[in-house]
């Protein structure tokens, strides 16, 4: 049976005699008080393998190197530049595939060398890979993991191994991950004192134009009067110091400035006001006094 192993695009030229991958697990035990111990089952750990390679320093007919894939056409002859078809006597030429960083043919054992201490030093994950491979050409199965190198020996013996070198070498299971930033958003009350001398936000808690705070499902609320024209974000800014909070004020606001209309589709929300929208002079806002930020 031929076995292949890929270290990513390096095709190791000895398949290893033994290969063995250890599937950790995660799973914790408890000790109940009347059930005894029981096993919690968690998502599997990462994959340990290790395996030993042989890097000749001498071409081996045993020995299995990277060589060029050749394209041939499937006609032997071209056609003449009119393009009838016609034999021409000029044989297509063959083309040879070379794939980008990959070395072809017989390579020194320092050469491998190299790469695994690239894969290393530069913290690179790549692609482990097996092939087997009956005689006959049917293919048994294939390992096809995303892999770190985690530790590697070294082993010189001129009495077994003459020129060539020996690699212990270990590998771990890469997978891939993201983090997320999460911020935590306080409750926070609006202060009113502040806005009774404002030049943009009038608050008349004894007026004329007197507006009692009420509470609603959101919590409570008050009613401001503007003193002149602002937009949304200016106001939202003005109010609780922060322009982006300027949906708070829409949704205390609506149907005016927000409706849900059905549709065929379902349920779609129309926003009237948007944060560039200019409100008047005069006009009555509704304003939550407790947000988040």
């Amino acid at each position: 049976m031929a076995y292949d192993f890929y270290l990513g695009k390096m095709l190791l030229p000895v398949p290893p005699e033994k290969l063995e991958l250890k599937i950790n697990s995660s799973n914790k035990t408890y000790q109940m008080m009347n059930q005894g111990e029981v096993n919690v089952l968690k998502t599997p750990g990462l994959t340990d393998i290790e395996f030993e390679i042989l890097l000749p320093n001498t071409l081996y007919p045993f020995a299995v190197y990277r060589e060029p894939k050749i394209a041939r056409e499937d006609t032997v002859y071209a056609q003449d530049t009119q393009g009838m078809g016609r034999k021409t006597g000029l044989r297509r030429p063959i083309r040879m595939m070379v794939e980008t960083g990959v070395k072809y043919g017989f390579q020194p054992a320092s050469v491998y060398l190299e790469e695994i201490e690239r894969l290393k030093m530069k913290n690179e994950k790549f692609q482990f890979i097996v092939s087997r491979v009956l005689p006959h050409g049917r293919i048994l199965f294939d390992t096809n993991i995303t892999c770190t190198v985690e530790d590697y020996k070294i082993i010189e013996d001129a009495g077994d191994l003459g020129t060539d070198v020996k690699v212990k070498i270990s590998l771990k299971q890469y997978r891939n991950y993201g983090v997320k930033k999460c911020k935590v958003k306080t409750k926070k009350t609006l202060n009113l004192e502040k806005f009774r001398n404002s030049k943009t936000v009038h608050i008349d808690m004894e007026g004329e134009y007197v507006k009692v705070v009420k509470k609603t499902k959101g919590g409570p609320v008050v009613s401001m009067k503007l003193k002149k024209t602002i937009t949304l974000y200016n106001l939202a800014k003005q109010v609780y110091g922060d322009g982006s909070l300027y949906t708070v004020i829409v949704d205390a606001n609506m149907p005016e400035s927000k409706r849900t209309k059905m549709t065929l589709k379902g349920e779609k929300t129309i926003v009237k006001w948007k944060k560039s929208t200019k409100l008047k002079k005069g006009k009555w806002v509704t304003i939550p006094l407790t947000y988040y930020s």
